[in-house]
């Protein structure tokens, strides 16, 4: 089975992280670890991660803000090895196969260079119903602009 390590930045992200969490954990088919540095919540969100790191269910720490983009920096810094890396963000919901879906796509990639998957978006309101599923952006699949481009 293949190992994922999920990282998620959090910031009084009280009323979905439960729902996000929950559905990292629900993974099917890969071995899931999850890594959540907390920018500085001054919600409840801290109490809601502590509650799943006793239950041995993900590490946390915290830190000052350091806002979303250098908060994940942070966390790939602090992260232990793994096979696969993926990004998480504290409102969404993860369907059951995501990640062994992008597993097994990335297993098809040259092993001497990097590669990086994105999925579409499906938009949804508070209670998962569906408003909008993204369509293709029509950006080119290369690493390069991938990494440069907001395409993911």
């Amino acid at each position: 089975m293949h190992a994922v390590l999920v990282v998620m930045s959090s910031y009084n992200g009280e009323k979905y992280i439960t729902t996000q969490i929950d559905s990292v954990l629900a993974q099917e088919d890969v071995k899931v670890r999850l890594l959540v540095r907390d920018d500085g919540s001054t919600d409840n969100t801290i109490k809601i991660l502590e509650e799943y790191k006793k239950a041995g269910k993900l590490e946390y720490y915290s830190g000052k803000n350091l806002k979303p983009a250098k908060s994940f920096m942070n966390l790939l810094h602090n992260a232990d090895n793994c096979e696969y890396y993926a990004f998480c963000d504290q409102d969404d919901f993860w369907l059951p196969r995501k990640l062994i879906e992008a597993v097994q796509i990335l297993e098809k990639q040259e092993k001497n260079k990097p590669a990086l998957y994105y999925s579409n978006v499906i938009l949804v309101d508070s209670k998962l119903n569906k408003i909008e599923q993204k369509k293709d952006y029509g950006v080119s699949n290369h690493f390069n602009n991938a990494v440069i481009s907001n395409s993911c």
